[in-house]
């Protein structure tokens, strides 16, 4: 989708995020899935580039589109570094992805798959709870509150699938000459007038992930960027990168791409090979 004109959050009449096909609204969070032996290291995104200590990816990068520091040492969803490879991730409102194959990736097609939950003051909710717009992704929200980050019709998991007039963003290929990167973005907007009675503190806890779709390494994740969209109402909103990760156990993260898989009636490429 063609990226919209700079809009003043607050001045939305109801949650908005860049995907065609819908006008609505993404989220981050705080409390969330364990990122098993994920160590928290502080990382910074400042106007335009990313401050971090060390360099936080080689594969998977995001990169950060105009908004002061973010993350601090003393947040509990600090960032998080561990053996990342070539995947990439930043920025506020706009945050852009891009995985780029390293040399023993197999892929002939690379997507991402975003797994997300919203909280209400800091209770996981289902996505109605917040939007009456996403109602059709409660029956895709697991007893854990996560659901995979897709828009009404889309009959696959992927962000930049094969979904014409709701995917968005590039597919990857690792044996392509020359390679190709995948690529994908997101910009969750959460508006004053949209917070329900009694909730002052909206989030969305996003998981997004580089994911094999075909090719040798099919059914392969790769990696993944840990992110959270925070929005107090009557106060700018936030956006904390907590970094990537190679540990792709994620039991919650696949319970919900697995539920998703199995309303939709999609079949899942599975991983066969080491």
């Amino acid at each position: 989708m063609n990226a919209r004109a700079a809009v003043d959050v607050d001045k939305q009449a109801t949650p908005t995020r860049k995907r065609p096909g819908d006008d609505a609204a993404r989220r981050a969070g705080g409390k969330s899935e364990t990122d098993g032996g994920v160590p928290s290291r502080d990382v910074r995104f400042a106007f335009g580039s990313i401050d971090v200590e060390p360099p936080v990816s080689k594969a998977l990068s995001v990169s950060a589109a105009g908004e002061p520091a973010l993350g601090r040492k003393d947040d509990p969803r600090s960032a998080m570094t561990e053996g990342v490879k070539r995947l990439s991730a930043s920025g506020h409102p706009r945050v852009s992805f891009k995985y780029t194959p390293e040399a023993a990736d197999k892929s002939t097609k690379i997507v991402f798959i975003q797994v997300m939950r919203e909280l209400a003051d800091g209770t996981p909710v289902k996505p109605s709870k917040l939007s009456a717009k996403f109602n059709y992704q409660d029956a895709d929200t697991t007893s854990d509150f996560y659901h995979v980050d897709y828009t009404a019709g889309e009959r696959d998991p992927y962000y930049n699938g094969d979904d014409k007039g709701n995917d968005l963003g590039v597919q990857g290929n690792a044996i392509s000459t020359p390679k190709r990167d995948a690529t994908m973005h997101d910009e969750p907007k959460y508006s004053d007038g949209s917070f329900p009675p009694a909730v002052s503190t909206v989030e969305y806890e996003f998981r997004t992930i580089a994911f094999s779709a075909a090719g040798l390494d099919k059914g392969k994740f790769y990696e993944y960027h840990k992110w959270t969209y925070a929005k107090t109402k009557g106060k700018p909103s936030t956006v904390w990168h907590q970094g990537n990760s190679t540990d792709t156990s994620l039991p919650k993260s696949k319970a919900a791409i697995n539920l998703f898989c199995k309303n939709k009636g999609f079949a899942l490429p599975k991983h066969t090979g080491k």
